[in-house]
């Protein structure tokens, strides 16, 4: 072979060499580059970012990236009735696949990248609508875990801190159920480039929510999550595809039955005790009702503090006002009472008068007698007698009511039974 052909060949080759090496990987969603026969190879290519372009995704001018989410919920923070939000712990775990990072990975499963290797390859571009404020955690090192198999599936977990937006309505507060949204979003691409999915585990009984058994709330029983996905369209900007879980949290009412209920209700009870003091000591009455309003008075503040301001009445104050209401009611018994008892004197002082009187025959003496029998018929002594059964018979039943149309047991019954009257019709 002649220098000339040699000379020829190698400036071939090195033409061809150069053009190889100024082709874009991602032009090809199936093009492997050269020279992924190690997985340390595969590393150094990551680090020295030579491999893929991390500003454009999988499959470029392809069909969307699947990216599969799960949620794993580390603890549940404080919910706010106040400011309407709940804090979130949890870690993030993301799993899509990139045809630009297969390699041999021989008996290798998988490669863990760095936190510093992790901005040198692409990652779905993820936020979350309802957030307030939120927090990546950074200590000891950045909370970021990925993962890459020999064919190219990468799994994505990062730890984070939310504070999140969770409109409540508090109409049965402190019987409520009340319901707290996850939701997670694609920011940069459209549905046609990214499609969130909630990763399939038949282990977790809520698909793609797993909250270990060792969560839980001071004042909320984590009742059910439910998950699901759809497409969100906004006017300006085009569809997004989202996930969402909802957190459905029962309120325990063991904090309000000692603080409020049961401290109210004795208070009400306590006010009955007057319908058995003698209507004559006038200064005892007085003080035992005008105390038990004042404590009420005191009840019923205390039970609006941390709670929102809102405009409609919640089942606390439909409570509170019940008892305050029997308290006043107790209250001004006595005074009815007092009235009575006052008007009873008078006539039995001119009664006397009557039958000691030299004035008038027997005659009108009798009639006069008559007369202040017959006025006997309802006396302060009856009332009190009356107000002893009809108090707490009243009580008994407000509280049967109440407690029948704010417990979800019933509105269930009340509902259940609705809904198979409609089904026969």
């Amino acid at each position: 072979m002649s220098s000339v052909t040699m000379l020829m060949l190698t400036i071939f080759g090195i033409l061809v060499n150069m053009a190889l090496a100024f082709i874009d990987p991602t032009q090809d969603a199936n093009f492997l580059p050269s020279g992924h026969t190690s997985a340390v190879e595969f590393m150094n290519m990551i680090e020295n970012r030579s491999l893929v372009d991390q500003r454009i995704r999988p499959n470029h001018n392809g069909p969307p990236v699947i990216v599969k989410c799960q949620v794993f919920i580390s603890s549940f923070g404080s919910i706010s009735e106040v400011n309407m939000d709940y804090s979130l712990d949890f870690f993030l775990r993301q799993e899509w696949n990139d045809p630009r990072l297969q390699y041999e990975g021989g008996k290798q499963r998988y490669i863990t990248l760095t936190s510093e290797s992790i901005k040198n390859i692409w990652t779905p571009p993820l936020y979350f609508p309802n957030e307030k404020k939120g927090e990546l955690h950074t200590m000891i090192i950045p909370n970021k875990l990925i993962r890459v198999t020999p064919n190219g599936t990468v799994t994505y977990s990062i730890r984070l801190t939310l504070v999140l937006s969770c409109p409540m309505l508090l109409t049965d507060f402190p019987l409520d159920t009340q319901e707290c949204a996850l939701n997670i979003e694609s920011f940069v691409y459209e549905s046609d480039d990214i499609e969130l999915q909630w990763q399939p585990d038949h282990s977790l009984k809520n698909q793609g929510v797993e909250i270990p058994s060792t969560v839980g709330l001071a004042q909320f029983k984590i009742d059910d999550v439910k998950v699901s996905s759809r497409n969100r369209s906004y006017s300006r900007t085009g569809s997004f595809s989202s996930l969402r879980a909802v957190f459905h949290l029962k309120r325990q009412i063991g904090y309000y039955l000692l603080q409020t209920y049961i401290p109210s209700m004795l208070i009400v009870i306590l006010s009955w005790v007057a319908f058995w003091i003698n209507k004559e000591a006038v200064p005892a009455r007085i003080a035992l009702g005008i105390t038990t309003v004042l404590t009420m008075t005191t009840q019923l503040t205390g039970s609006r503090q941390g709670v929102p301001r809102v405009s409609y009445p919640k089942a606390m104050d439909v409570w509170m006002a019940a008892c305050m209401l029997f308290v006043f009611l107790a209250l001004l018994e006595y005074a009815v009472v007092n009235v009575m008892s006052t008007v009873e004197k008078d006539k039995q002082a001119r009664h006397r008068d009557i039958e000691t009187g030299k004035k008038g025959n027997k005659k009108r003496d009798r009639s006069s007698v008559l007369a202040y029998n017959k006025g006997r018929g309802c006396t302060a002594q009856y009332v009190d007698n009356c107000s002893r059964i009809i108090f707490p018979v009243f009580f008994v039943i407000f509280n049967c009511a109440y407690w029948a149309v704010y417990t979800a047991e019933f509105q269930t019954m009340i509902v259940d039974a609705f809904n198979k009257i409609k089904g026969e019709e």
